[in-house]
């Protein structure tokens, strides 16, 4: 057997996985002395991602999505029904091990929900019908073919359009100096889409200016924000706009070497990717899938990269910040898909071409995944500038309490606020998701539900996100809940969180339910 790097041993665990079906004992002892870790490591390391098993479990592992659009849609109905059909609850398992039921945060399909994964395949747009008819035909040992009903079927943009429908390039890219890529993002006011917004231009400078032979490049494709899923899309339809931005980036800064960090439920994605591997022209950059295993946590930047070196994916203590030390100690510049798919558009068009969309301070176009209590839910990119009230029409929203703007980490925005403008200094999008939450929904069901989320996704290394969240939701969901004091309570414990934690996750978890207590108080008391 070849002696393996530990940065091997996420991939080599999830390889017994799809093998064996859960991590047998003897295999992952055999993978462990092949990277050079420990038995205890390679365990410590299997139990922190939720795709991988340390116990054997059904020959059909049927994981019902509960993220915020999700459990608008229905979920909670379609796990009655496995509960009414098979007799099991969440986290069971059949006594003829056929089945095991488990709820997951969420499967990046938010706009087709509610939705279910049954071992690598994936159900949208069920129904207690529809499930059980799934269930009939599995027990029967015919395994249906994945619908592919996803949400870029309805893609469409409002005013001017970068990314929706072919920009694919025709042409081969100029063959620039790494200045002129760098003056070229510049210009064109380039800014993270991944939700932080930080300046392109300004994180590529300092990697290209680090000392340094071996630096990399690394597109943050684990997109796990519940309501968000515009980067698979991007993904599947433009996976080469995606991988040329990562070639033009290698050529700024002087890299060799990327990873693609894709989240472990997206298999369609990586069959999509795959056909663009094997070097871009001008720019011979090795590419590497790097697949996760189910860690939301693991879309925080310093997450990843532990993640990527074979390590539990707990976020690091900045600085240092990884254009300057990153991935294996090495300068590496750390992307979000769609920021990567706008710069061969910026480079084969030009930064002024680019700027006439949006805003003087938000230049360029954004992609929006709505979802929700909406008619046509789906991706639709909009100029940076353009209303709420606007983008929520297009999805054909109607009599709506609020939306959720920016996913599970995002703020709530009251009908009354529709009218501002999604762009940086305004309204901020985050990573674009927008959940619309009809007139009818109980907030704090939601804050439960999103609570919840939080709890199970921390990573647990600091004890104010650890207990913090789970603290949350217990006093949300029990039985306690309406007793005078709940805002008061809930208030408290949310400033302990977004002061105290160690890293963007529990910082941002009580957000939304800050702007609920603030805005919608009759829900949580009386």
């Amino acid at each position: 057997m070849p002696t393996l790097q530990r940065a091997s041993l996420l991939t080599a665990l999830r390889a017994i996985q799809l093998t064996s079906g859960y991590l047998r004992p003897n295999a992952v002892a055999e993978v462990a002395e092949r990277c050079g870790v420990s038995e205890s490591y390679a365990y410590g390391v299997a139990s922190f991602y939720s795709l991988l098993d340390l116990e054997p479990k059904g020959r059909f592992v049927v994981r019902v999505c509960d993220s915020v659009s999700c459990h608008l849609g229905g979920s909670n109905a379609i796990l009655e029904q496995a509960n009414a059909v098979l007799g099991i609850r969440a986290g069971e398992t059949t006594a003829d091990g056929m089945f095991t039921i488990e709820t997951v945060s969420c499967l990046g399909a938010c706009g087709a929900g509610p939705a279910a994964m049954v071992n690598d395949r994936l159900y949208t747009r069920l129904d207690a019908g529809k499930f059980a008819a799934l269930l009939d035909a599995l027990k029967a040992g015919c395994v249906p073919s994945a619908d592919g009903e996803l949400s870029w079927e309805t893609a469409r943009s409002l005013g001017d359009a970068r990314l929706i429908g072919d920009p694919s390039l025709n042409a081969t890219l100029p063959d620039l100096a790494p200045e002129e890529i760098l003056s070229a993002v510049e210009m064109a006011g380039l800014r993270g889409r991944g939700g932080a917004a930080f300046p392109v231009s300004r994180k590529w400078r300092l990697c290209a200016e680090a000392p340094g032979d071996v630096k990399y490049i690394i597109c943050n494709a684990d997109e796990g924000e519940p309501g968000t899923f515009k980067d698979r899309y991007l993904l599947t339809e433009h996976a080469d706009l995606v991988i040329g931005g990562m070639a033009l980036a290698a050529r700024a800064v002087g890299a060799s070497k990327g990873y693609i960090y894709l989240r472990g439920e997206y298999t369609d994605a990586e069959d999509a990717i795959r056909q663009y591997l094997g070097g871009t022209d001008g720019c011979p950059l090795d590419i590497e899938i790097a697949l996760g295993a189910g860690a939301y946590v693991c879309g925080e930047e310093t997450a990843l990269l532990e993640s990527i070196e074979g390590r539990r994916g707990v976020p690091r203590l900045r600085p240092p910040y990884p254009p300057v030390s990153g991935v294996f100690g090495c300068p590496t510049i750390i992307n979000n898909v769609e920021t990567f798919a706008n710069v061969p558009l910026i480079i084969a068009n030009g930064p002024q071409w680019y700027a006439e969309a949006g805003t003087t301070e938000s230049p360029g176009t954004k992609l929006f995944s709505v979802s929700g209590d909406v008619t046509r839910p789906g991706i639709i990119e909009a100029p940076f500038g353009t209303p709420l009230l606007d983008v929520l029409k297009e999805a054909g929203a109607v009599e709506l309490k609020a939306a959720l703007v920016g996913g599970a980490s995002g703020r709530i925005v009251p009908p009354e606020d529709f009218g501002r403008r999604l762009c940086y200094g305004g309204l901020s999008p985050g990573a674009g998701a927008i959940i619309a939450i009809g007139k009818d929904r109980s907030l704090r069901d939601l804050a439960t539900n999103l609570m919840t989320f939080f709890e199970h996704e921390s990573c647990g290394e600091c004890a104010p996100c650890r207990i913090g969240t789970a603290r949350a939701r217990e006093i949300l969901a029990g039985e306690q809940a309406s007793k005078e004091g709940l805002s008061a309570a809930l208030q408290s414990l949310g400033e302990t969180l977004a002061n105290v934690s160690r890293c963007g996750l529990g910082q941002t978890a009580p957000g939304a339910l800050f702007d609920m207590l603030r805005l919608f108080p009759e829900e949580f008391e009386g």
